[in-house]
């Protein structure tokens, strides 16, 4: 029997510790795809905001990624980005 692992720290998984974290499209956005993670990192996903998200992490992933990923990173930054900038015109 095949343990599932989480995707963002790869730690080995029981069936009652797997957290299903809706991606790429986010639940509320009608998103049904879902990826195994931690209660650690899916903590980590949903409670810390992005600004204070740690630096050292952010620029040791986006250079550890390959291009598809720091693209996916750029344009999804890209995206909060003016998404923060429209709410706050408003």
């Amino acid at each position: 029997m095949t343990k599932e692992t989480c995707v963002a720290c790869s730690v080995p998984l029981c069936k009652r510790d797997i957290e299903n974290h809706h991606f790429p499209v986010p639940k509320a956005a009608g998103g049904k795809e879902t990826v195994p993670l931690c209660r650690s990192c899916h903590n980590m996903v949903h409670r810390v905001p992005l600004n204070d998200w740690p630096q050292d992490w952010s620029a040791k992933a986006f250079y550890q990624m390959g291009r598809e990923g720091r693209l996916f990173l750029l344009k999804a930054l890209y995206i909060h980005a003016l998404t923060e900038f429209e709410r706050k015109a408003k």
